[in-house]
């Protein structure tokens, strides 16, 4: 059933609420993201030189999230 074809006056969510909503799951996947991105670059057979290079890509894509991804790997990027 699809929850657009419901009509029930309890279900009516508030704008706010989906802002909110999209930010929580934004965030999420994000910090998947990272986990992820972070343990594949992690691996011994990736040098120290790739790492940097993958991680200035990302901190020129997004400042904040290739930070976030620095810090976790204990790398510095290289602009």
């Amino acid at each position: 059933m699809i929850l657009s074809s419901i009509h029930h006056p309890s279900l009516k969510i508030p704008q706010e609420d989906y802002a909110v909503a999209a930010v929580v799951v934004v965030s999420c996947l994000q910090e998947r993201f990272v986990k992820r991105f972070v343990e594949a670059l992690a691996e011994p057979r990736v040098t120290h030189e790739i790492r940097s290079i993958w991680i200035s890509y990302w901190t020129q894509a997004d400042k904040s999230l290739g930070q976030k991804l620095a810090s976790r790997l204990n790398v510095r990027p290289k602009y």
